[in-house]
């Protein structure tokens, strides 16, 4: 009888650490995924800011009315061409464009990621 007592209790500890395994795998891909999920969410946030920030960048350029240089969005960052504009948004913004074009950067910051564009015109 007690032989059979401690093999139910050998498999009573076989089997809760098996539900417990299987239970913490779970957990971490799920917890994974909904990070993976956030930060999509927060990319795509990003990326919509960098666009604004092009649209606003190309109106002042079309325009010719440039905003006050210190004045900049804590969001986002942009930057034109300096040889074919008077002034640049940005200072100190590494510009490569294709020779004879101009463009705008721009990048969008929304937490810890951040998302670039580059327009060439």
């Amino acid at each position: 009888m007690q032989k059979q007592r401690g093999q139910i209790f050998l498999m009573t500890i076989l089997t809760l650490s098996t539900v417990l395994t299987a239970g913490v795998i779970l957990i971490t891909i799920f917890t994974r995924d909904l990070k993976l999920s956030s930060e999509t969410v927060t990319s795509v946030k990003s990326l919509y800011a960098a666009d604004s920030e092009v649209e606003r960048t190309m109106y002042y350029k079309f325009k010719d009315q440039y905003p006050d240089l210190n004045i900049q969005d804590a969001t986002t960052t942009s930057c034109m061409n300096p040889t074919k504009t008077p002034t640049t948004l940005v200072s100190a913004c590494p510009i490569d464009c294709e020779k004879g074009s101009e463009c705008i950067k721009a990048t969008g910051l929304i937490g810890k990621i951040s998302r670039g564009l580059e327009v060439d015109f």
